[in-house]
């Protein structure tokens, strides 16, 4: 995929997003196999302000093959209640039907990540139109385990 393809699906993500009321920014990527820039913004979570850090970005898979990833970082602070989220997360992930939670241990980060299989020649409606099919399906699925965790943080205090 080149950069202008890239650009172009990140485009239609952006104004579908910011049409949804979210304030996307985009940052550098990380380089091969990661192709162009991510899209960062945040996802409301509760009525108290609660929100969760979503980012976009396109990995290379080799021959046409691309995979939208879908990372969240759900906490950044889960270092109190770390030990509930390693009994936790297995069953979590089970019955998960997209994606997978785990912890970023070094930083005391829980997050949720999924990865959508697309090919180089998948038109700019349906890429963006399937993205936001599985970003739907991932907000509650991550809404769902916010609120688990947040009464673990509250419990533990």
């Amino acid at each position: 995929m080149d950069i202008q393809k890239q650009k172009e699906y990140f485009a239609s993500l952006e104004k579908e997003l910011t049409d949804r009321g979210l304030e996307p920014v985009r940052v550098d990527g990380a380089g091969s196999p990661q192709v162009g820039d991510t899209i960062r913004f945040l996802l409301p979570m509760s009525e108290e302000g609660g929100v969760v850090m979503m980012e976009l970005l396109i990995l290379d898979l080799g021959e046409e093959e691309f995979l939208l990833e879908f990372y969240t970082t759900m906490f950044t602070d889960v270092e109190d209640v770390i030990t509930d989220l390693s009994v936790e997360i297995p069953a979590w992930n089970f019955l998960c039907p997209l994606g997978s939670f785990g912890i970023f241990e070094e930083e005391g980060h829980l997050y949720h990540k999924y990865g959508l299989p697309f090919s180089g020649d998948t038109e700019t409606e349906k890429f963006t139109k399937d993205s936001v099919t599985v970003m739907k399906f991932l907000f509650d699925i991550i809404a769902d385990k916010y609120a688990a965790v947040l009464e673990m943080m509250i419990e533990g205090e």
